[in-house]
């Protein structure tokens, strides 16, 4: 039984560390479901979808339940992602995974966010009481990006900088 407990363990520290590596932002909704589906094939899940979203959800009792839930644009890429967590430790686990990508260099900005290299174009919204974090393609340009470092928000793009 203990061997059992361990590899269970073991498991879904493996399988939570896989949300920090992979970015859905820019992919489309067939791509971002390739990927989900395949990423949970071991496992039971839910899926609900729109036009405009997609959402899976794990319902497998072995492992504490995970969503992620993507949004996409009218041409079909993915915009948004949010990744959310039942379990605490599996939430800052996979958070300090993403913000540990180099070669996004993330740089933390006001109000629980964090911002990509110029180049990326990402936005993280993270929210530790609730346990999630959002990523969002941001389209702004390099003066409003050096403005957000600074905390200078523009009124222009601000609506983009929020929890949707």
């Amino acid at each position: 039984m203990r061997c059992f407990l361990f590899f269970l363990i073991l498991f879904t520290g493996l399988f939570v560390n896989s949300f920090g590596q992979t970015i859905l932002i820019g992919k489309s909704k067939s791509s971002a479901a390739v990927w989900l589906k395949g990423d949970f094939r071991k496992l039971k899940y839910n899926i609900a979808q729109t036009d405009t979203s997609y959402m899976l959800t794990t319902a497998d009792s072995s492992i504490s339940k995970v969503s992620v839930y993507c949004t996409f644009n009218k041409k079909g890429d993915c915009i948004s992602q949010k990744i959310s967590f039942d379990c605490d430790s599996c939430y800052q686990k996979d958070l300090k995974l993403m913000l540990s990508r180099k070669n996004l260099e993330w740089s933390p900005i006001p109000s629980e966010k964090y911002l990509s290299k110029y180049a990326k174009h990402l936005l993280l919204i993270y929210n530790e009481k609730n346990r999630y974090y959002i990523l969002k393609f941001i389209d702004i340009n390099e003066a409003e990006y050096e403005r957000l470092l600074t905390g200078k928000h523009l009124p222009a793009f601000a609506p983009a900088l929020t929890e949707r």
